[in-house]
């Protein structure tokens, strides 16, 4: 007879077992889950990175003015950060004394720096000394917000410091002495005030915002002993004419833009680089360019509306983006055969680009852009001589399909073929040192918008699927391959691309079945020995997944690698040494309509890449009759435990 002790144990071995069981169970189903997980996430994962890495940041392409800066914003930092250095100093300052209407304090060097003025207005001299101590510096703030109308500056002072006469808006005149000490004018020293004029002959720099927002003052003299006018220094001022000496070897951005009245400008002949807005929004009639000029910067010129005609001095080299955008009745330019680089849009919207007939134009040596609508299947070859390739010179031209460039080519700029999806391969001859950002190879994700409207919003770009980049190694093109991820064939042959390279339909096989067994071949112009791989959306096809054999190219593909492919529609790429071409292969399965492999045509031209062509490796979920198994495993041992202690009960 059993008893109740050995029932309760074989109850308990029972349910020790049936909880391993679930304990495992459980371990196997949470096992295929994950694995399940995985997968989804390892996708996003890569999917994500695909997009970090084409999602790259862009500029407007959009004919757009870089406006003269916000001066209010960016002022209030600026005095912020300004005013807490002056509180600084101002703990470490030394007890001040009054004279008259000033208050003043003794420097380190013996000298003495007014203060404070706390006086009533009107006209105001400023004394060379005080107590026989020689006054060298006007402090922060110094008359900042008073009701003077002219200060005279005695030939002592060497600095006029930030803030003097902020917003001292009857202030009409400042006299400086011509054979005086001073040197620097700082920032913001006379904004918002009411100043007319003034003379800074023996002024070395001119500080950023210095004459800022003094919408009266019409008259500034420059002496040669000045060398730097900084950020905004005049801008959005009365000005009506400026001579920059030579002496002047930079300018800063928007240092007179917005000066809506400025109508003559001379540069000096030690300036390289006009910066970035520097006249823009300006009233220019006349432009004297000094001919160390190197550089013309972004926007510099833009919105000239009055400007008729520029003469660009023979060092120029370079104008940055919109560098004369909008000058709308500008019509005559002459453009040097030193310029090389051109920004995007620096001559749009003017009188002179206007004029030009549709089809390619050039600005000097330079391929500027394509005007008017392009045919379908153009193929342009820039002419011999050409320095340079605009930025957006061809964006938006959808329609190009090969372009054809002169090694005499040096750069080409930003945007340069954006949106050419006709274009999916490109030969870069080996003197191009620079490209732009996206200058090849990219086009704009909404097919509803063109390039530049997708911009206006931020970058909207992706990479066209399977663009090939062709060049010599160690160059240029090369390694802006390698940084944008596009496939790079290193030419080795310096024989053109044959104008007849093409996929011959009557025997290409357009169409594979699944597991039909049989092999598809493709049969293109191009000779074999220039042939370099094949690629399937884009990815290069591993050798032994194809044959190729002479006729000119006759490639088969295996139907062990055929039917790795996903269901659908796959773009096929042959690379050769100078140039590439596509046809398309549509992978079926069984029992479906069309499903016999044969001949339908080249498809040629490229498509957006819709799958892996390798197929994609699911993990298997494992686990999933597991619980089933190790329920009945639980149930044959306890009952052969069971068994046991009954025999041996029975014994």
């Amino acid at each position: 007879m059993v008893t109740r002790f050995e029932k309760r144990t074989v109850a308990w071995m029972l349910a020790a077992v049936m909880c391993l069981s679930m304990v495992l169970s459980g371990k196997t189903v949470a096992y295929a889950k994950d694995n399940s997980q995985t997968d989804v996430s390892g996708g996003a994962a890569a999917e994500s990175s695909e997009g970090t890495e084409e999602d790259v940041e862009t500029e407007e392409s959009v004919p757009v003015i870089a406006e003269s800066p916000d001066y209010a914003e960016e002022n209030k930092e600026v005095k912020t950060e300004e005013n807490q250095e002056t509180k600084e100093a101002e703990k470490e300052a030394k007890a001040t004394e009054t004279f008259g209407d000033y208050e003043y304090r003794i420097l380190d060097g013996g000298t003495v720096e007014i203060v404070k003025y706390n006086g009533a207005g009107g006209e105001t001299v400023i004394p060379d000394s005080i107590d026989g101590k020689e006054v060298s510096r006007i402090g922060w703030s110094a008359f900042a917000n008073t009701q003077v109308t002219q200060v005279s500056i005695p030939s002592t002072v060497t600095e006029l410091e930030y803030y003097i006469f902020l917003n001292c808006s009857d202030l009409k005149k400042v006299i400086l002495p011509e054979n005086g000490k001073l040197e620097t004018i700082h920032k913001f020293a006379f904004s918002s005030s009411g100043l007319e004029e003034i003379n800074l002959l023996a002024v070395k720099k001119i500080d950023d915002n210095a004459f800022w927002d003094c919408p009266n003052l019409q008259s500034v003299t420059l002496g040669n002993q000045l060398t730097a006018i900084g950020m905004g220094a005049f801008a959005d001022t009365g000005l009506r004419k400026i001579d920059i000496p030579d002496s002047v070897a930079s300018i800063g951005s928007s240092a007179f833009g917005g000066c809506v009245n400025l109508e003559e400008v001379k540069i000096g002949n030690k300036l390289a680089y006009i910066a970035e807005n520097a006249f823009s929004g300006c009233g220019l009639t006349s432009i004297t360019i000094g001919n160390q000029v190197k550089k013309i910067g972004q926007s510099a010129f833009a919105r000239n509306n009055k400007l008729t005609e520029v003469n660009i001095p023979e060092n120029v080299t370079e104008i940055e983006y919109a560098g004369f955008l909008n000058c709308s009745n500008l019509n005559n330019v002459r453009i040097p055969e030193s310029l090389e680089k051109i920004g995007g849009h620096a001559l749009d919207l003017t009188a002179w680009y206007n004029g030009r007939e549709n089809g390619i134009v050039y600005a000097g040596n330079v391929l500027y852009d394509y005007k008017g609508d392009m045919p379908s299947g153009t193929v342009i070859e820039a002419k011999e001589g050409t320095l340079g390739i605009a930025g957006y010179a061809f964006d938006g031209d959808k329609n190009l399909k090969e372009i054809k460039i002169p090694e005499t080519v040096t750069n080409i700029g930003d945007f340069a073929f954006h949106d050419c999806i006709s274009m999916t391969s490109v030969v870069i001859p080996e003197n191009v040192t620079e490209i732009g950002k996206m200058a090849l190879g990219y086009k704009t994700k909404e097919a509803a918008q063109s390039g530049k409207a997708s911009r206006m919003a931020g970058d909207n770009s992706e990479k066209i699927s399977g663009f090939t980049i062709y060049g010599k190694a160690g160059s240029a093109a090369q390694t802006y391959a390698k940084d944008n991820s596009f496939t790079f064939v290193t030419q080795n042959t310096d024989n053109p691309m044959p104008s007849g390279l093409r996929i011959v339909p009557e025997v290409t096989d357009t169409t594979y079945v699944i597991g039909s067994g049989e092999d598809v071949t493709i049969t293109c112009t191009g000779e074999l020995k220039d042939f370099v791989n094949v690629m399937m959306d884009g990815q290069v096809v591993e050798s032994g997944s194809y044959t190729v054999r002479e006729g000119s190219t006759i490639l088969t593909f295996v139907s062990k690698y055929l039917d790795t492919l996903s269901v659908g529609r796959h773009t096929v790429t042959l690379n050769y040494t100078y140039g590439s071409v596509s046809t398309e292969l549509k992978v079926v399965e069984k029992g479906t309509s069309g499903e016999t492999n044969g001949t339908a045509g080249t498809g040629s031209g490229s498509t957006a890449n819709r799958t892996n062509g390798s197929g994609s490796l699911v993990s298997p979920r494992t686990g999933d009759s597991a619980p089933v198994m190790l329920w009945v495993l639980a149930a044959m041992c306890a009952a052969g435990i069971g068994v046991i202690i009954i025999r041996k009960r029975l014994a």
